[in-house]
């Protein structure tokens, strides 16, 4: 989301390297949001290489939210 200033439903990407281990334990309690992800560990680039395991979650706030509020 280039420029976006407020939102209602925010995404990121996550990284294995970026993020705690048990985090799919921790993660309803951090956010205290309704969220969803999924988890990409089969993704191959264009090339057909394995691309980098990586999770693809998206956050939904009951009102509109900044962007520093999310981070």
């Amino acid at each position: 989301m280039a420029n976006v200033q407020k939102a209602r439903y925010w995404t990121a990407v996550m990284y294995p390297e970026s993020i705690v281990e048990n985090w799919e334990e921790e993660i309803g309690d951090i956010l205290q949001v309704p969220y969803a992800y999924c988890i990409h560990n089969q993704c191959v680039d264009q090339q057909g290489e394995p691309r980098k395991n990586h999770v693809h979650i998206m956050i939904a706030y009951a009102n509109t939210t900044t962007y520093k509020a999310v981070m």
